[in-house]
């Protein structure tokens, strides 16, 4: 993941993955009890951030995967 490191460096880096992380944790905590719009997954800016990550791709290709 190429992260901005800006005036704040690498703890400034660190405190974003921390972020990243704690997001894709309750994502998968939503879809784990039930939400599984994954057009609006697909779409929602505020998940912009979490794109390019692994778990997320993951997680989105999981969803596509299940018959409705």
């Amino acid at each position: 993941m190429q992260r901005y490191l800006g005036d704040g460096g690498e703890e400034n880096a660190k405190q974003s993955d921390a972020e990243a992380d704690l997001a894709m944790k309750w994502l998968k905590e939503a879809v784990a009890r039930g939400y599984n719009n994954v057009a609006h997954i697909k779409k929602d800016a505020d998940l912009d951030v979490l794109r390019n990550r692994d778990d997320f791709k993951k997680l989105v290709a999981d969803l596509e995967s299940v018959k409705p």
